[in-house]
């Protein structure tokens, strides 16, 4: 029997279908909310003289789903097609960009 499985982001303001993630960080706290463009825009407009204003202090890491949500593989996905091909990855840490391009092609 075959199986379908969609996946959706849902957009936490409005209930309708989320274009992305957007990350944002206030008073040592990190947050994540997926929004449509329009609402995605709306919260950078509402940001903007804030930002503008503001320092920066560094960049932070993107989130696994982040990154997934962008259409980065899964490095799990990555290292198991990576072992059944007999492609020497490390268990932890970055992969190589050669080694998920190779993985990307292949899918």
């Amino acid at each position: 029997m075959a199986q379908k499985v969609v996946v959706r982001f849902i957009d936490d303001l409005d209930g309708s279908e989320a274009d992305t993630t957007v990350n944002f960080s206030l008073d040592g706290a990190s947050y994540e909310i997926d929004l449509s463009d329009g609402n995605a825009q709306q919260l950078r407009e509402t940001l903007k003289m804030y930002v503008e204003a503001a320092r920066k202090t560094g960049r932070t890491g993107k989130t696994r789903q982040a990154a997934a949500a962008k259409g980065a593989p899964a490095p799990k996905d990555v290292r198991d097609w990576a072992a059944e091909n007999n492609i020497v990855v490390n268990a932890r840490g970055r992969l190589s960009s050669d080694v998920v391009e190779k993985y990307l092609a292949a899918h």
